[in-house]
């Protein structure tokens, strides 16, 4: 699903996600002109939401919240409010798939795996004073990593692909813009 569309150098939301009341809902109450407000809390749910998001290497929330706040110019100490909460719910569920799923497990095992290398002590010795972690063994487990790097990089495009293959095909069963008319797209209850 694509939050927004990028034309004549204006990023605006897409039709496709101004069709789905929960983000129609962050639009219509957005009074200013340019929208940069709900713009920056659409952005918000991608960047901290979509598998295919450039932030989603930091795998803790709080931290990745953080930086997203920071980074895409969100007013500092934001939260998301109970109308982003409701877009953020119907957004999860439009990008989970089974790989997803699986590829978020995986990049916590990496997380993992970070923390293991940065915190290794190879100083550390046992109660018979041999040592906890050898060389050998940090040698071992490095050689595994360009391995999973590989690993998490097709896993991460088997995901991208299933979400577009998804979308087409949610697209296809699901209802079209307007379907049910005009009449009622505009007068939904914000």
């Amino acid at each position: 699903m694509k939050l927004f569309t990028y034309e004549g150098y204006k990023l605006t939301i897409s039709p496709e996600a101004f069709a789905i009341k929960a983000f129609r809902d962050l639009v219509k109450r957005d009074k200013s002109a340019d929208k940069l407000k709900s713009t920056l809390e659409l952005a918000y749910i991608y960047f901290m939401y979509d598998p295919r998001s450039d932030y989603t290497y930091i795998v803790e929330k709080k931290e990745r919240h953080a930086l997203i706040v920071k980074q895409e110019g969100l007013p500092e100490g934001w939260t998301p409010d109970e109308k982003v909460q409701a877009a953020i719910e119907v957004y999860r569920e439009l990008t989970k798939t089974s790989y997803s799923e699986l590829l978020e497990g995986l990049r916590i095992a990496i997380d993992k795996t970070k923390a293991f290398f940065t915190t290794m002590d190879l100083t550390l010795l046992d109660k018979k004073d041999r040592p906890i972690y050898t060389v050998n063994a940090l040698i071992s487990a490095a050689k595994d990593v360009p391995k999973l790097i590989k690993e998490i990089s097709n896993a991460e495009k088997l995901v991208i692909q299933e979400i577009e293959e998804n979308g087409k095909m949610r697209a296809n069963k699901q209802k079209k813009v307007l379907e049910d008319g005009f009449e009622e797209f505009m007068n939904d209850e914000i």
